[in-house]
């Protein structure tokens, strides 16, 4: 049985193929932007011809196909992700701003621009409903509020609309209801303590809104890729590396796109700390150039620390 390894990246794909002899194949192929998963099928099918194989005999005798990918992260990179809309309970519309760290050294200074925000204050719908720190609801969800926010959100064009409440961490209640009543006309809703089950109000938007904004094309991405394959004969186990650095499943990432964001900087640091082990090196630094962009790893007596 083989094991493949795939890099997707924005300008291309990669794929390395090793046997149960440890004998290791490579192959390289052009990405396409518009259908990244035929540059993984451009790959496979190298791959079975330096085998002298059929690209579906390689992919019947491979037991497991491991993805790493750049395409969501510039997705966001590159400013190209889903028109969202915010749906937040009613009086914290301002979050992305209120949460955004200001740098001390210019608190004061006019004269530092704004950041920018993936969803604008006129694409945010204020819902009535209060859940406290604790769990208990103070405020019953008005499910007309959310009808509404459905309705001023097809109005605007949005492709995808996010869910957050405030304390939806500890009682996600109103947030999974109101979702039901949006997935009447958005099915790829994304709710926030379904992405990032964390207290803090604003790295939970946040992490939301990254999710959602590249969603749709995570997930043209994925279920292409998944066709193709399984029409290939393919019957092992897929799975994508997370920015954490483990791997999980296709179908989780289509539900937590947030999972792809920065997955490569997250897998390169752990090579670099096994390379650094072999080769007995205190610091090491993991440097990868794509075509898109750079990313830079330091790792000081060998430790990964965030």
């Amino acid at each position: 049985m083989f094991e493949i390894v795939i890099d997707t990246g924005g300008t291309f794909t990669d794929a390395v193929l090793m046997d149960e002899d440890r004998k290791i194949t490579t192959a390289k192929f052009p990405t396409n932007v518009v259908d990244p998963s035929t540059g993984i099928m451009g790959c496979i099918e190298l791959l079975a011809q330096q085998r002298h194989m059929t690209a579906k005999g390689v992919l019947a005798d491979t037991a497991t196909l491991v993805m790493g990918t750049t395409l969501s992260t510039n997705c966001l990179l590159e400013k190209k992700g889903a028109k969202c809309c915010l749906i937040y309970t009613k009086g914290f519309r301002d979050i992305p701003e209120l949460g955004t760290k200001i740098w001390k050294e210019d608190i004061y200074n006019l004269k530092v621009p704004p950041p920018n925000y993936l969803i604008p204050r006129y694409l945010r719908f204020g819902v009535e409903e209060r859940v406290q720190y604790d769990g208990e609801v103070l405020t019953p969800l008005n499910e007309n509020d959310v009808i509404e926010a459905v309705r001023m959100a097809k109005a605007q064009d949005v492709e995808v609309p996010i869910i957050c409440f405030l304390h939806s961490y500890i009682n996600p209640a109103h947030e999974e209801r109101a979702a039901e009543i949006v997935k009447t006309e958005y099915p790829d809703v994304v709710i926030s303590s379904h992405i990032l089950r964390r207290w803090i109000e604003y790295d939970r938007l946040s992490t939301a809104e990254i999710a959602g904004y590249v969603k749709p094309m995570t997930a043209r991405f994925l279920r292409s890729l998944d066709k193709q394959i399984r029409s290939a004969d393919f019957k092992g186990t897929s799975l994508l590396v997370t920015c954490a650095g483990g791997v999980t499943t296709p179908e989780l990432c289509m539900d937590n796109p947030a999972l792809l964001i920065g997955s490569g900087p997250a897998a390169g640091p752990l090579l670099g700390q096994f390379l650094g082990e072999l080769a007995d090196f205190e610091n090491v630094i993991v440097l990868d150039v794509g075509g898109t962009s750079s990313d830079l790893s330091m790792l000081p007596g060998r430790m990964i620390s965030t």
